[in-house]
């Protein structure tokens, strides 16, 4: 029974060093929404290749995933060199922009990593 402690805790910080690794991506940040559940670490990857993709094809260097206080919608910003931004995709909940990344990422694999 203490070796499936010891292993579940162990487990526990590796996710947890994984977690804070992801959030501190100098690609993408993560504004006034919390990611929770058990696919939290599923989700902040693939905001983090959705970053990489923008980063590797656009001007933009950096993109920002967020809930807007005016608004009350949450967003996808791509953020240039200079700190201005492009233009924002707004998503009425926090699942449809996660399904937006989520669709993005699948779709940019398959037709362009064949």
């Amino acid at each position: 029974m203490e070796e499936y402690e010891k292993v579940f805790n162990r487990i526990r910080e590796e996710n947890k060093q994984k977690e804070k690794d992801l959030k501190q991506n100098p690609l993408f940040s993560v504004v006034n929404m919390r990611i929770t559940g058990q696919d939290k670490l599923f989700i902040l990857n693939k905001f983090k290749e959705f970053a990489e993709i923008v980063a590797n094809n656009t001007k933009f260097i950096k993109v920002s995933f967020g809930k807007q206080d005016i608004r009350g919608a949450y967003s996808v910003t791509p953020v240039e060199e200079r700190g201005t931004t492009g233009h924002c995709k707004y998503f009425k909940t926090k699942q449809e922009l996660i399904g937006f990344v989520e669709g993005y990422v699948l779709g940019y694999e398959k037709n362009f990593n064949l």
